[in-house]
């Protein structure tokens, strides 16, 4: 399966390598502020899925564990844009 990101200038990549709603499963990961739990209701800040989405599991972010400095964006770094993309990414203020 393949999708064409609207940000990837047409470029045709693996869904699994894409950040894509449409996948194959509704499986996804996200790192999240957990805001409070009522009940048995977790709410949260940041979760980045569809309403509706089953929640399936919960685990703690370990900074020594979790981080991962030695990180790359992999084929993003191909992308004539990327620098632009980057901006979009770390939440930066830019003209379009």
């Amino acid at each position: 399966m393949v999708v064409s990101p609207p940000w990837a200038g047409g470029k045709e990549i693996g869904v699994f390598a894409s950040r894509s709603p449409v996948r194959p499963n509704p499986i996804g990961l996200s790192v999240v502020q957990i805001k409070s739990v009522a009940e048995n209701r977790v709410y949260t800040s940041g979760l980045d899925v569809f309403d509706e989405t089953p929640l399936l599991d919960i685990k703690p972010y370990i900074k020594d564990l979790d981080n991962k400095p030695e990180a790359n964006y992999g084929w993003l770094s191909n992308l004539d844009d990327m620098e632009h993309l980057t901006l979009h990414i770390r939440g930066i203020p830019h003209e379009h």
